[in-house]
C-alpha cells in the first residue's frame, strides 16, 4: 500500500490562487513600497491628530537664550492670564516660539569683549540672519499674534504697518508707551510681576500683529479666530494689575 501523503504536500490550487501567485511574482516590490508609504502616511496622520494645538501663539525674537527648558515659563505666564480655553480642549495653552537674533552692534560688542579677554570669537552671522528672516516669515503667516521683540527688530518691521496701534487694541494707549504700537515689557505690570518675563532683556517690546490680508484670504474663519483669540489674551495681559 502506498504511503499516505503528508499534510504539507497537499496544495489546493484554483484560478484565484494562481492569480495571486502570479501577481505577487511580478508586483511584489511595488506592493511592498506602497504598503510602506501607506504606513508612513497613517503614522504621520495619527501624530498630527494627537499633536496639541495651542490656543494662542507668541513669538519672541531677540538676544535672550532660553536654555534647555525653553520658553515654557514665559508661556505659562501668558496662559495664566488667558481669559478662556479657545479651542475647547480643556487646557489654556500658549505656545512661545523663540528666535535668537543679534544685531550687528551686539555681534561687534561680543567680538570686542572676546578680544579684550584674549580670545578669538567666531560668530555664526548666517544663523542670526536666518533667525531674523524666520521672524519676518512668522509675522507674515498671521499665526503669531502676540509679539515680543528687541526694539531694533521692531524698528525694522514697523514701517510695514504690520503692528496694531495700542489705542486700537486696548481702547486707549498706555502711559509711557514706546510709540503708537509698542511698549517696553519691563514697563508693564505683566512684565514686572512674572519672573520669567522680568528675565528678558530690557530692550524687549511687546506689541500685537495687525490682522493680515494673506491669512484672511487663505482661511477667513481660522484667521479671524486666531486674531480675536490672540487679541483677547493681549488685552488681558496689558490690563493685568498685580495689586
Amino acid at each position: 500500500m502506498a504511503d499516505k501523503m503528508q499534510g504539507g504536500e497537499i496544495r489546493i490550487e484554483n484560478r484565484f490562487t494562481r492569480w495571486i501567485d502570479n501577481y505577487w511574482y511580478y508586483y511584489k516590490w511595488p506592493v511592498l513600497i506602497g504598503a510602506f508609504a501607506l504606513i508612513v502616511v497613517l503614522v504621520c496622520t495619527v501624530q498630527m491628530c494627537a499633536k496639541e494645538t495651542p490656543d494662542v501663539n507668541v513669538v519672541y525674537a531677540g538676544s535672550h537664550s532660553f536654555g534647555q527648558q525653553g520658553p515654557s515659563e514665559v508661556a505659562a505666564a501668558f496662559s495664566a492670564l488667558m481669559p478662556e480655553d479657545y479651542n475647547g480642549d480643556g487646557r489654556k495653552e500658549v505656545a512661545v516660539t523663540n528666535l535668537l537674533v543679534y544685531s550687528e552692534a551686539q555681534i561687534r560688542a561680543q567680538e570686542e569683549a572676546a578680544l579684550a579677554e584674549g580670545e578669538n570669537l567666531v560668530v555664526n552671522s548666517s544663523f542670526f540672519a536666518q533667525e531674523k528672516q524666520k521672524f519676518s516669515q512668522l509675522l507674515m503667516s498671521g499665526e503669531y499674534t502676540i509679539v515680543l521683540a528687541a526694539d531694533w527688530l521692531y524698528e525694522e518691521m514697523k514701517g510695514t504697518g504690520i503692528f496694531l496701534p495700542l489705542a486700537e487694541a486696548l481702547g486707549t494707549a498706555p502711559e509711557g508707551a514706546y510709540d503708537d504700537c509698542a511698549i517696553y515689557l519691563k514697563d508693564t505690570a505683566f512684565g514686572q510681576y512674572f519672573t520669567a518675563l522680568a528675565a528678558l532683556p530690557e530692550d524687549t517690546l511687546i506689541c500685537y500683529r495687525r490682522q493680515g490680508s494673506l491669512g484672511t484670504l487663505l482661511n477667513q474663519d481660522k484667521a479671524e479666530r486666531t486674531y480675536l483669540n490672540g487679541l483677547d489674551t493681549f488685552r488681558a495681559v496689558m490690563n493685568f494689575d498685580a495689586e
